[in-house]
């Protein structure tokens, strides 16, 4: 997977870049929902990571939520006593 950057909220490297309703280019964390303000290197980082995965920001997005999901499932799971 390219190398996104980190999210200064959750470290998580998930943030990238995508475009609101009004066509305006922002960026988000797929990890936590948190909008940062990047530095133009960062921004472009995110751009370049976004460009090397197929399917763009719709499948990276969706990667991290199935990410979400499982770790939550996993969470649930050891909160039971199960593995």
């Amino acid at each position: 997977m390219p190398d996104f950057p980190s999210c200064p909220k959750c470290e998580q490297r998930a943030v990238y870049p995508f475009l609101d309703d009004e066509g305006d280019e922002q960026f988000t964390c797929a990890a936590c929902g948190h909008g940062p303000y990047l530095r133009r290197e960062v921004r472009e980082q995110a751009r370049e990571a976004l460009a090397a995965i197929s399917g763009g920001a719709a499948a990276f997005k969706a990667l991290w939520t199935k990410k979400l999901t499982d770790e939550r499932a996993k969470v649930a799971r050891l909160a039971e006593g199960r593995w």
